[in-house]
């Protein structure tokens, strides 16, 4: 039996190292946080502060994906030519068929 799920993924996924699905649920995670900081960005998906800036420089160069900072938050500006946010959720949660 499945769960209720949230609007926003609030429990860290147990993706693997190298899995392109934690880059994936990082990015989420900027775009649906209201102040996206290292500190909250390391709660919610559970990585080390490092690994997420390492992360976030992936996300700009290999997906295209636009991430600006002012002073310790992170904002999504754009999801890039790539990825679609709607199906990107439903990805990460295991409901995309």
């Amino acid at each position: 039996m499945r769960a209720e799920t949230t609007t926003t993924m609030s429990t860290p996924e147990p993706f693997p190292k190298g899995d392109v699905r934690r880059l994936l649920a990082l990015a989420l995670a900027i775009a649906e946080e209201d102040r996206a900081t290292l500190t909250t960005l390391s709660a919610r998906t559970g990585h080390h502060k490092q690994t997420i800036q390492d992360d976030i420089e992936k996300l700009r160069y290999q997906l295209g994906i636009v991430i600006e900072k002012d002073g310790p938050v992170y904002r999504l500006a754009s999801w890039g030519p790539v990825i679609k946010q709607t199906g990107l959720r439903k990805f990460l949660r295991g409901q995309f068929i």
